[in-house]
């Protein structure tokens, strides 16, 4: 005679407080060890709180992105030589032995006609 009897299994489950792995405790058993990480300490609460989660990292420029910083800095630089070329100029003229004078005057009235380092009347560089 066949009878049918249903039985009812209970699994007990462990979560690792270290590593945060899962596992089903075999034969109902309390393991010395968590079976992922190895630490005696898997089922005991932190003392301690775990450092800070580290905030994501920006994401990589486009190809746009860095022509316009490069253009930016660029246009930097060039405005930086331009404010110098009034006093490269100066000593250029007095370097060359040429009379400062009139290239003073012009540089402090803000004309454009001085001569560049290299001798040509106001040219840009």
């Amino acid at each position: 005679m066949i009878e049918r009897e249903t039985i009812t299994i209970e699994v007990l489950h462990a979560t690792c407080g270290r590593c945060g792995y899962k596992w089903d405790l075999k034969r109902g058993r309390i393991p010395k060890n968590c079976p992922h990480c190895n630490s005696p300490y898997w089922n005991a609460e932190r003392k301690h709180k775990t450092h800070e989660p580290r905030a994501a990292k920006p994401p990589k420029p486009t190809a746009e992105e860095i022509e316009a910083a490069r253009a930016e800095r660029t246009a930097a630089a060039r405005a930086k030589l331009e404010a110098q070329r009034p006093v490269d100029s100066l000593v250029a003229a007095i370097l060359a032995g040429r009379p400062v004078d009139s290239l003073v005057a012009a540089i402090l009235a803000g004309d454009d006609s001085f001569p560049s380092p290299t001798g040509e009347v106001g040219a840009k560089n």
